[in-house]
């Protein structure tokens, strides 16, 4: 036998006797964020007790870069568990629900042309993929936007109604109550 193969043997023959074995996946609650991990309340199957410290899966990850986007305290989530093991969980994904919404002005319909990341505090990142009319929008919780605009061939920074720069095919407009240029 290979090491790699007698190795997984003994350690699956040295298994704790409290360890349940869990086929497929699991609802849960984000209940407490510690260092090890999420510590999750099963919302399905037979377990209740809490979780183990739990790992989360990125769409994108690596050493020194990646996408994070944390999980909150009431957050519900989908688990796996590497091999079926208990005291070993993986968040996979988070769900909304009919407490927990979609953001607000997502496209849910079945033409589906939105795409966004929004903050807790509503700060938004936007894509709108409607046909001949599709944009870039960030925005920030404060109002302060920058928009990409394809239809109108435009890039819009946005103050408030009172303060803007528009670039397009025109060239430059600036609106604000004083305009200094140096």
């Amino acid at each position: 036998m290979t090491r790699h193969v007698l190795s997984n043997l003994i350690h699956q023959t040295h298994r704790h006797a409290s360890e349940v074995a869990l086929p497929g996946l699991r609802y849960a609650e984000v209940i407490e964020i510690t260092d090890k991990g999420y510590i999750l309340e099963w919302l399905s199957g037979s377990v209740r007790s809490r979780s183990a410290p739990a790992r989360v899966a990125r769409f994108m990850a690596g050493s020194e870069r990646g996408a994070y986007f944390p999980f909150e305290v009431h957050d519900e989530v989908v688990v796996g568990f590497i091999d079926g093991h208990i005291d070993e969980p993986v968040i996979l994904g988070a769900l909304w629900s009919a407490q927990d919404k979609p953001p607000k002005d997502i496209d849910t319909s079945d033409s589906n042309n939105t795409r966004a990341i929004v903050s807790r505090e509503g700060s938004r990142l936007a894509f709108d993929d409607t046909k001949g009319q599709t944009q870039v929008l960030l925005k920030s919780a404060g109002g302060i936007s920058i928009t990409l605009d394809d239809k109108a061939k435009s890039l819009t920074l946005k103050f408030d109604d009172t303060a803007m720069i528009v670039l397009d095919a025109k060239g430059v407009t600036v609106k604000g109550t004083a305009i200094n240029l140096n």
